[in-house]
């Protein structure tokens, strides 16, 4: 049940997340996600907490930085790795997400 949970809140996490960014044509960005921890999950609101590393690598040149969180607010950002095709960050992010625990009957 604590596994099932946690992947629920995994998909939830990564579905809800988008990086932003006026283009003229399509870039490619291969976009990686090392989540530390995911705390503070409220049942009633779908709120939760999110602490990890994003890695961004564009081999076009990455974008500035503009990306957002579709789906809560971004507590702190810390650029460890700032390179033309490289970016990589530490971020804690406060999130929430609608849950909908009927798709999910843990009791059966």
């Amino acid at each position: 049940m604590k596994i099932m949970g946690k992947l629920v809140l995994l998909c939830v996490f990564v579905a809800a997340f988008a990086i932003t960014w006026p283009l003229a044509s399509a870039q490619e960005v291969h976009v990686g996600l090392y989540i530390l921890n995911l705390g503070k999950f409220d049942i009633s609101t779908g709120s939760f907490t999110a602490d990890f590393y994003m890695s961004m690598k564009c081999p076009g040149g990455c974008p500035p930085d503009s990306f957002e969180f579709i789906n809560g607010r971004a507590s702190s950002i810390d650029k460890m790795i700032d390179e033309p095709n490289e970016k990589f960050y530490r971020i804690q992010a406060n999130l929430n997400s609608p849950i909908d625990l009927k798709m999910f009957p843990f009791d059966s």
